[in-house]
């Protein structure tokens, strides 16, 4: 008899967790699309939608895209898959087709797969050295790594990108123009934490205790068609509503303890005796 045991120093723990994967994809959809639209995760509870435009993200499917690779030490076991990530973004309001759109094009090219890229190494490196700086709001983290934003008065149908996504070269640290202030915009306004947060906003202002979650390592793969959908409001009228999905691949690792023997019980039998049960 063999008995079995585990470290109980050691947790299981699953990386990206889902909620790091949605703030990813926000981000990116904050940087082109016209500076503050809302852009929520749906099927949230006693969230009312915002007034004028607004931008909802959903998750559809995980599909594995390999067998599990495992890796064992004495005290841990890595289990480690890669995985496409479909996610449904839906856009209501006018220029709901354009938006689309740019979202649809820029998702299929080599300016998106840095921008993800630069996103998570950026965020990594101020994790690196939380130590001596806090890193301090939403709207200061989105100063200073997210791309540069199109000006307010021509962002409605034009969508400008960074000058270095258009030369290949290595990665570099993106930079942004400020966000518009919580007044112009009330019901995207940052929450006001003391650590970084990238969580969705509500369409009211985020509570001190809400998660924080970093943005995930992610790679687009291809984006559908933009398709238009029905849509009418509280007011029995139709509005503009477009919607399209979303592929990326991701790769999750799931951490757990490593099973060990404690102890092992043998019992001898004669080797010329056949029987199916062990000698006293």
């Amino acid at each position: 008899m063999v008995q079995t045991s585990r470290h109980p120093a050691t947790v299981m723990t699953i990386q990206p967790v889902t909620a790091s994967i949605t703030t990813a994809l926000r981000e990116f959809l904050r940087a082109v699309l016209p500076p503050g639209l809302p852009v929520q995760l749906a099927q949230q509870n006693r969230t009312v939608a915002p007034a004028g435009p607004f931008v909802l993200l959903t998750l559809l499917t995980r599909q594995p895209l390999a067998t599990v690779a495992q890796t064992e030490t004495e005290t841990i076991t890595t289990l480690s898959v890669p995985e496409e990530v479909r996610v449904q973004v839906s856009i209501f309001g006018p220029g709901a087709g354009d938006n689309a759109q740019s979202i649809a094009t820029l998702f299929r090219t080599d300016w998106a797969c840095r921008y993800f890229e630069n996103l998570f190494q950026n965020n990594k490196e101020e994790q690196s050295s939380d130590a001596e700086s806090s890193l301090g709001t939403a709207a200061e983290w989105l100063e200073k790594y997210a791309p540069i934003a199109p000006e307010p008065h021509a962002a409605a149908q034009s969508v400008s990108l960074p000058a270095e996504a258009s030369k290949p070269g290595p990665l570099t640290p993106l930079s942004r123009t400020p966000p518009p202030s919580a007044e112009a915009f009330p019901q995207n306004a940052p929450c006001q934490n003391t650590q970084p947060c990238n969580a969705f906003p509500a369409s009211v202002p985020a509570q001190p205790a809400a998660s924080c979650y970093a943005p995930a390592r992610i790679v687009p793969l291809y984006a559908g068609p933009p398709r238009q959908m029905p849509f009418v409001n509280g007011e029995r009228q139709f509005e503009e509503h477009w919607l399209l999905d979303l592929h990326c691949q991701v790769r999750t690792t799931l951490t757990l303890p490593t099973t060990t023997a404690s102890a092992a019980s043998l019992a001898l039998i004669c080797a010329d005796t056949l029987t199916d049960e062990p000698s006293a």
